[in-house]
């Protein structure tokens, strides 16, 4: 009966200090950064490895040059206000117009122009929100590629069911970007912080928090050690610091991030838009106002519309 007793209280113990613990690191998560900033994935680390060099311009708001009209939850949200604005294809016209008109073609993926084009028309399906369009062409590609180009699709997926509440469905959709991910033979970079993102934004919760931020952020520091400095990988370890309470080591790899991304507005946005940046680290944010300004006088002239592979 002793024996009982004792490993009665020893657990009632133990269960009083998780709690407490937990109470604290979630007191200390509300009192930082925001959350919601950090939690973004930064798309084109893997999309830039499938349509390398793409073109930038400042007034793009989506491939077309404008804004969906419907709701935010179509695409992506970094997206809708996205400086990315896809390159027209200039060959294999019938293949082209019939992809513009919502088929899809049949045609040899094989083919690194056909595949070109084939991930073009997916990307701009996410950009419109048709997912479903998305991933019928994603389908007609080689393993490899669709793999990569469906995990995307999965996780925006995910973002959009999560804007409309649907915890079930995003927890659905972001298990399935991570099945895609991890089945690729040769995981690529933005694959391998695809992974640590999903882990970080859609599978840590209050029982496994400090194991599963641990994994995503070792994950993180192998990649930097492979594969050099990338700000998505800093900002990666930004939401890991920030999930358990580790605002001055969060704001350190956000300040990493602003600089190898050049002030990129991805990275910018989760500095400038958030209060506890300016109230913590105000030089940061300046530094983040002026990288900003200096990027927009520096845009470069812009390729002729069709400049793709």
């Amino acid at each position: 009966m002793r024996a009982e007793t004792a490993a009665l209280l020893a657990a009632c113990y133990l269960v009083a200090m998780f709690v407490w613990h937990r109470l604290r690191v979630l007191r200390r998560r509300a009192a930082g950064p925001s959350l919601e900033l950090l939690r973004r994935f930064d798309y084109r680390a893997v999309w830039e490895e499938l349509l390398p060099s793409l073109p930038q311009h400042p007034a793009a708001l989506a491939p077309s040059g404008q804004a969906p009209a419907a709701a935010p939850d179509l695409a992506p949200r970094f997206y809708l206000e996205s400086p990315w604005e896809l390159p027209e294809p200039f060959a294999y016209k019938a293949e082209r117009d019939a992809l513009r008109s919502g088929a899809v073609p049949r045609c040899d993926a094989r083919d690194p122009n056909v595949a070109w084009l084939l991930v073009h028309f997916a990307i701009r399906r996410i950009f419109e929100g048709d997912l479903d369009g998305a991933e019928a062409i994603a389908e007609r590609l080689e393993e490899e590629t669709s793999g990569r180009l469906l995990a995307t699709i999965e996780l925006a997926r995910a973002e959009r069911a999560a804007l409309v509440h649907d915890a079930v469905a995003a927890h659905k959709a972001a298990l399935a970007a991570l099945a895609h991910a991890q089945g690729l033979r040769e995981p690529s970079l933005g694959t391998m912080y695809l992974v640590a993102h999903i882990k970080l934004a859609w599978l840590t919760n209050d029982v496994n928090l400090e194991l599963s931020v641990a994994m995503a952020a070792l994950s993180l520091r192998q990649a930097l050690r492979s594969h050099g400095n990338h700000p998505f990988l800093f900002f990666g370890l930004a939401h890991a610091h920030s999930l358990l309470g580790r605002h001055e080591e969060a704001l350190d790899e956000l300040g990493k991030a602003l600089s190898y991304a050049r002030g990129d507005a991805f990275y910018a946005k989760a500095i400038l838009e958030d209060g506890y940046v300016w109230r913590a680290r105000p030089a940061l944010a300046a530094q983040c106002r002026v990288l900003g300004e200096d990027r927009s006088a520096a845009q470069p002239v812009l390729p002729p519309a069709g400049g793709g592979r």
